[in-house]
């Protein structure tokens, strides 16, 4: 009989452990800053899938694209609040449907490409291309030349600390191709980890030409405030003209972006 005193306060202790570590899990809180390790070389790949159509078009997205870069990247600098990469590609996949046409090529096999572009294609993968971005993760200065370098793969990180639940917005105005662009993105914390943050994101774009909106989720590194995991779905209605006739457009673009730490 005196063992199940024994039990029900064993059972008392665990439930009470659990308790407390579920408290500290809920009130852990981390100050997330862009501070990749010098020297340190991380590959990150992004996956981006395009459908476009014209509403009321029958099939609903007669164009496919799919794009696929693997990128190394290493921090060669830290002043203030500053870091500088450099940044190289390692290869690129572009394939594109239209019609029942195809259009495909891969850094990988230079050889199935005409001479030109083959030798376009192999002087980009030999440069290196300098990236500046803050402690923040908002990027300062990026080459011309460097591939997509009008594409977001990472949040801008808050100034400070989160914990499960905290949110943040970002308002940025951009330019693609001459054309203005205005987003509102809302970061929030849904989970913290001892190593990792967990991250949703909803946002609204929008332009001239364009309107939609932004869904995602993400996870950062906490130590190195590199975003390992990314995913945005962002479907768009666009307004375009053919011969000076107006006709609406269905863009549906999905981008994934992983980075394997060393």
């Amino acid at each position: 009989m005196k063992k199940f005193p024994r039990i029900i306060a064993l059972v008392c202790l665990v439930v009470i452990g659990l308790n407390l570590s579920s408290c500290t899990s809920s009130k852990r809180s981390v100050l997330l800053r862009y501070n990749p390790k010098l020297g340190e070389t991380i590959s990150s790949t992004v996956i981006i899938k395009q459908k476009v159509g014209v509403d009321g078009q029958s099939p609903a997205f007669p164009v496919t694209t799919e794009i696929i870069m693997t990128m190394d990247m290493t921090a060669t600098d830290k002043a203030d609040t500053l870091v500088t990469t450099n940044a190289q590609l390692k290869s690129m996949s572009f394939k594109s449907s239209m019609m029942g046409q195809t259009m495909y090529y891969d850094t990988d096999h230079l050889e199935e490409l005409n001479p030109e572009s083959a030798k376009i294609l192999e002087e980009l993968k030999k440069k290196t291309f300098e990236i500046v971005f803050d402690i923040y993760g908002k990027t300062i200065s990026v080459p011309e030349d460097y591939p997509n370098k009008d594409m977001k793969f990472a949040p801008i990180l808050p100034k400070e600390k989160v914990s499960k639940g905290s949110q943040w917005t970002v308002e940025l105005d951009t330019k693609i191709n001459d054309m203005e662009i205005h987003s509102i993105d809302t970061y929030t914390v849904k989970k913290i980890t001892k190593k990792e943050t967990e991250i949703e994101m909803n946002g609204i774009i929008a332009s001239e030409i364009c309107s939609g909106n932004l869904t995602g989720n993400m996870t950062i590194d906490n130590e190195t405030g590199l975003t390992t995991f990314w995913k945005m779905t962002m479907p768009l209605s666009m307004t375009l003209s053919a011969n000076g006739v107006p006709y609406k457009s269905t863009l549906l673009q999905t981008i994934t972006l992983t980075i394997e730490k060393p």
